[in-house]
């Protein structure tokens, strides 16, 4: 067996998708992570692109702030993760199954959302920006529910709205 030739000009290197709305899915991974110097937690929920585009495989997080380091809840924390379980069509779902749950930040809330997220699928809008130490970080600036603001956001003449409506009566139905 004769050795295989490399490919010249190749990059190995980790990419960032383009500005602007992508299909992505959500990806195995989602975690309470703490920062060991801070003390500050927040949720980390690992994406991948996923549109048949030149952007397919580029993987993309979202960190929601959780606690500080006094363990005290950033007023955002439970919009910011209801977002998310929203716009991934899961809203009734969970809200059933965790009826008496008073926040979001409710540790068998996110216990299931690291079961019932990945494989998933949202849109994203992205954004390049700059983090604290002057490095290109992407960053997830929106959330919408599949088929809804990619198509809205390049001014499609005709919204379609079934893949909204789909995604509700696949929620509704569904047994946990």
């Amino acid at each position: 067996m004769a050795l295989q030739k490399g490919t010249e000009n190749v990059s190995w290197g980790f990419r960032n998708p383009t500005d602007g709305w992508h299909t992505a899915v959500f990806q195995e991974g989602i975690n309470l992570k703490v920062n060991e110097s801070s003390g500050k937690e927040s949720l980390f929920v690992p994406l991948a692109i996923d549109e048949g585009s030149e952007d397919d495989g580029c993987k993309v997080a979202a960190f929601i702030n959780t606690v500080d380091e006094n363990r005290t809840p950033y007023k955002s924390a439970d919009k910011n993760i209801a977002d998310v379980i929203t716009n991934a069509g899961m809203y009734d779902a969970f809200s059933k199954k965790f009826a008496d749950a008073t926040t979001w930040l409710d540790s068998k809330i996110i216990e299931a959302m690291k079961i019932r997220l990945p494989g998933t699928f949202v849109q994203v809008e992205t954004k390049m920006g700059k983090d604290q130490n002057g490095k290109d970080r992407c960053n997830i600036v929106g959330w919408a529910p599949k088929g809804t603001a990619h198509e809205a956001k390049k001014g499609a003449a005709k919204k379609e709205k079934a893949p909204a409506a789909d995604a509700a009566k696949a929620d509704t139905g569904s047994e946990w």
